[in-house]
Order: structure tokens, then C-alpha cells, then sequence
């Protein structure tokens, strides 16, 4: 369960410090908050694409080390994080009602699948 935290807190400042270099490099010196998004899509971008390289995981895995370490880098032009503060209740707000779900069901993976996983019938309700 820690573990489940810990990756997508990884995942989270991954996609930040990506997004803060693209928009670095841009010439944007403020804070925005589509950059963890524009991060997390080049993130994306490279690992699927890398991942069809021979190697697959570690290609893909390399690609995003490297590309983290180029955002690094990056991080040496000017900027102003004065708006990113606002967001940090919003984003602990959201981990904690998206985890209410698991918390009652005292696991992780698919919600009520414990309970009827009958995928015919529910695609049945559906219609």
C-alpha cells in the first residue's frame, strides 16, 4: 500500500520537474499549472516510445532517466514557483478521497470486483 504511494509520488514529481524544464525552456518563467500535465505527457511519449526499441524496459527506462536528467539541468533558468504552493492542499485533497474507495476495501485493484465480476452483466446495466 506505501509502496502504490510512493510510485505515484514519483511519478508526480517526475512529471513536474519534466514539465518545469519544457516550460523553462520555452522562455515561460512562472509557475503554470499545466506543467505537471505537459510533463507527464513527454514522459509518457518517451517511455512508449523507447519501449519498441530493442531492450524495451530498459531502453524505455534509460530514455526517461536520461530525460530526467536533462530537466535537471534545466532547472539552472530563471523561475518563479510563487502560484505551484496553491496547489499542494488541492492535490493532498485528491489522494485522500481517491483513496477512501481502497481504504474501505483494504486492497488495491479493480473496485468491487470482489463483489460482482460478472463483466457481462455489468456491461448489461450499462446499456
Amino acid at each position: 500500500m506505501v509502496g502504490t504511494y510512493i510510485a505515484a509520488g514519483l511519478i508526480c514529481a517526475a512529471s513536474i520537474l519534466v514539465g518545469r524544464a519544457i516550460f523553462a525552456a520555452i522562455g515561460r518563467e512562472g509557475w503554470s499549472f499545466l506543467e505537471p500535465a505537459v510533463g507527464l505527457a513527454a514522459v509518457l511519449t518517451v517511455a512508449g516510445f523507447l519501449a519498441r526499441f530493442p531492450g524495451h524496459a530498459d531502453t524505455a527506462t534509460a530514455g526517461v532517466v536520461v530525460l530526467l536528467l536533462v530537466s535537471l539541468a534545466a532547472l539552472r533558468l530563471p523561475y518563479s514557483h510563487r502560484g505551484a504552493a496553491i496547489g499542494v492542499p488541492v492535490a493532498l485533497l485528491i489522494v485522500a478521497a481517491a483513496s477512501i474507495p481502497f481504504a474501505i476495501s483494504d486492497r488495491y485493484g479493480l473496485i468491487g470486483v470482489g463483489f460482482n465480476n460478472d463483466l457481462g452483466l455489468h456491461l448489461a446495466w450499462t446499456e
